[in-house]
């Protein structure tokens, strides 16, 4: 929105338009991973921090500018993190690629977690998840999206990474997943030149640049999920809001950052219950053993199920 602004006054208008289009895909590109649930499902921020303190990357370009990102406008980098009274949405600079040696080693503990970060991340997006967004379900917000949502399907099935569209011969394996990810384009692209309508008849860039109405896009994104497992088995262990008894669906639960999400939106939906969201899986059990918490079991029950402990792997790899 900043390249928006600048592109009203500037004589460069033309360059600067194509500017923010550039940064806009970007942007797209982060937004189709909030569709898969392995994205939504594992945190990878400090395995990727400890990476970049191990390289001394982290006064890199990219690091510096993420981490302005957060100082200035989330009270912390958690998916629970919550927006300031006054945040200052940075501009994004030039971002460059930042060189880093892979830590290897039999004993490298940051591989360990990442390694098994991987992990989720793969796993739940094979499983897959119903998933459910702020313009569908029992109690639909009220956007500005000029569709009619009546035409989009209420819930809908993600899976992650590959083909938005995915088939098996003529069954589609998602249904509803490519059809909110293209609204969620829409939706954004949109913002960025309504946006420049508006501060081009005189409106206030910083004031826009805060309005519910240019995250619409985020009333497209999965907030809700159910049936969230490890592997493809329709089991109770290892898997978040499973089907009750006979097949009987549970009810759909937040996601981690539903509670930040609502805040950017200016929206109050009392029967999500932040309470009740879903964990955050990380790798930390490659360096802590498994969790003695019922919430993040699940995360690791699929493969640290019957392995040596780690500190009896660890002493093996010593002695090797």
């Amino acid at each position: 929105m900043s390249k928006v602004a600048q592109a009203k006054k500037a004589g460069e208008r033309q360059l600067l338009i194509w500017k923010a289009m550039h940064y806009e895909g970007h942007a797209l590109r982060s937004l189709t991973d909030l569709f898969a649930p392995g994205h939504v499902m594992v945190d990878r921020y400090v395995t990727i921090d400890t990476m970049l303190a191990e390289n001394r990357q982290q006064k890199a370009p990219f690091p510096s500018w993420r981490a302005n990102i957060w100082k200035t406008t989330f009270s912390s980098p958690e998916p629970t993190g919550r927006l300031l009274k006054k945040p200052k949405f940075q501009a994004v600079s030039k971002i460059d690629e930042n060189d880093m040696n892979v830590i290897t080693g039999p004993t490298s503990l940051i591989v360990r977690k990442a390694r098994f970060e991987s992990q989720f991340h793969i796993k739940f997006n094979a499983a897959g998840s119903e998933v459910r967004n702020l313009k569908s379900g029992p109690k639909r917000s009220q956007f500005i999206s000029p569709r009619p949502l009546s035409k989009l399907p209420k819930n809908s099935r993600a899976l992650g990474d590959g083909d938005i569209y995915e088939y098996k011969g003529k069954r589609r394996l998602n249904p509803g997943q490519g059809e909110w990810a293209q609204a969620a384009f829409e939706d954004s692209t949109r913002s960025l030149f309504d946006g420049y309508r508006s501060i081009a008849k005189g409106g206030d860039p910083k004031k826009l640049s805060l309005a519910p109405a240019v995250f619409d896009t985020l009333g497209d994104i999965p907030i809700e999920m159910r049936n969230v497992c490890v592997d493809n088995k329709k089991r109770p262990k290892g898997c978040f809001a499973p089907d009750g008894k006979a097949g009987k669906p549970v009810r759909f639960r937040p996601v981690s950052c539903a509670g930040l999400v609502l805040k950017l939106l200016g929206i109050n939906k009392s029967h999500i219950k932040i309470s009740q969201a879903l964990p955050s899986c990380t790798g930390d059990s490659a360096t802590n053993g498994r969790s003695s918490d019922l919430l993040h079991e699940g995360c690791e029950q699929s493969w640290d199920k019957g392995r040596p402990s780690m500190s009896e792997r660890l002493q093996t790899e010593a002695g090797q």
